[in-house]
């Protein structure tokens, strides 16, 4: 699952402490033009909750 907003986060940490998995936040920087000069532009970062389903 992705979570961009803080609620949604806030879910992923409530089902990560129920069930287990793991946590990962994504962020990506992009170059853009600052006036003559380059620039770091952050775009939101997605955190990503993966669990494995056990086989039982």
């Amino acid at each position: 699952a992705n979570a961009v907003t803080i609620e949604s986060e806030r879910l992923l940490l409530e089902w990560r402490d129920r069930v287990g998995g793991e946590l990962t936040r994504i962020a990506i920087q992009r170059a853009e033009p600052v006036g003559k000069f380059w620039g770091w532009k952050a775009m939101a970062p997605v955190t990503q909750w993966v669990v494995v389903k056990s086989a039982r």
